[in-house]
């Protein structure tokens, strides 16, 4: 009877040990990734406004060039969001939404970015002709800005080698993109 009873005793103990190192091991985890977790779903919804913009562009624009860039960032932004969906579901899968992530060491809500997005998508549903060729440029700049900071802040702090890759990749494509939206924002101005 008595050793019934210390067995069960033993029994709980290593039942509670056991869970609770499962859980401690669940949170370092889940800290260690936070970064990455919050990169990937900030990045998802400012790649999903970046679509929407990139389509207007590829809608609205007077200049070829300018039209086959929207097009072309629509593509690649795509692209991005299906491969950065498929990580977070194989890395995070369950983890709940992060609606914030720390960019050059201010605190970027999800709130901020929609705010952020309605008022791009504003300026520029109220251009037309030349005029919404230069707006394009302008926002579509300053909406790569953006992105290079939140993958930069991603390769310096995230944890996630794939997640990592992925930021780099963001910044070199975005990069090159950037140059090649200040060369047309120069053709574009000039044409006036």
């Amino acid at each position: 009877m008595k050793t019934k009873m210390i067995f069960t005793v033993l029994a709980a103990f290593a039942v509670t040990i056991f869970g609770a190192s499962g859980a401690l091991a669940q949170n370092a985890k889940m800290t260690g990734s936070q970064t990455d977790l919050q990169f990937l779903d900030m990045m998802l919804m400012h790649h999903s406004d970046g679509v929407k913009m990139a389509q207007m562009g590829v809608d609205k624009a007077q200049n070829a060039d300018v039209k086959a860039l929207a097009q072309k960032m629509a593509d690649g932004q795509q692209k991005d969001i299906g491969e950065m969906q498929k990580m977070r579901d194989e890395h995070f899968s369950g983890q709940p939404k992060q609606e914030m992530m720390m960019v050059k060491k201010r605190e970027m809500t999800s709130e901020m970015m929609e705010k952020m997005a309605e008022e791009d998508m504003r300026k520029l549903e109220a251009a037309s002709g030349a005029e919404f060729d230069r707006t394009f440029l302008d926002v579509f700049m300053k909406h790569h800005q953006m992105a290079l900071d939140m993958s930069k802040e991603e390769t310096s702090r995230g944890k996630d080698a794939e997640v990592k890759k992925k930021a780099r990749e963001i910044i070199s494509v975005q990069t090159k993109e950037m140059g090649e939206m200040k060369r047309l924002k120069t053709r574009v101005a000039a044409k006036g």
